[in-house]
């Protein structure tokens, strides 16, 4: 795959102008100036001159929890303890999917408020199994 007509293309340490990004098999493969770019095929991407950067990588997170932080660390512990397996895994899925629209690619997702082993067990099992998700 081919990701061409880059107007920035973000790399550590360094920024390429006008450029293009190959993959293949997953990896990056090439990066270089687009008068050096392979020939474009239809499935290639063309990022029309905007910005091309890695994504975010969330290393600390509390997302498998039942509300705000309102109240006390046991009020919140509480609510994740009545509430439905079904409702922790929406929640969760909500806020992952809001943390990969705003370019987040890798999350590590804690507990939370859960001090009780049922309440961990079932964090743990409300957090969506999927790439760029990693379970502590």
């Amino acid at each position: 795959m081919l990701i061409y007509n880059i107007g920035q293309l973000l790399t550590v340490p360094e920024l390429h102008e006008n450029a293009f990004l190959q993959i293949e098999n997953g990896k990056i493969a090439a990066i270089g100036l687009m008068s050096q770019s392979p020939s474009i095929e239809d499935q290639d991407i063309d990022a029309k001159e905007q910005v091309v950067m890695p994504g975010f990588v969330d290393c600390h997170t509390h997302l498998a929890h039942a509300g705000g932080i309102h109240g006390t660390f046991a009020d919140r512990c509480n609510a994740v303890e009545v509430i439905s397996n079904a409702d922790l895994r929406d929640a969760i899925d909500t806020r992952l999917h809001l943390m990969e629209q705003l370019g987040t690619t890798t999350v590590e997702i804690k507990t939370g408020y859960a001090t009780s082993a049922a309440a961990i067990h079932k964090c743990l099992a409300s957090i969506p199994k999927r790439p760029g998700v990693i379970l502590t």
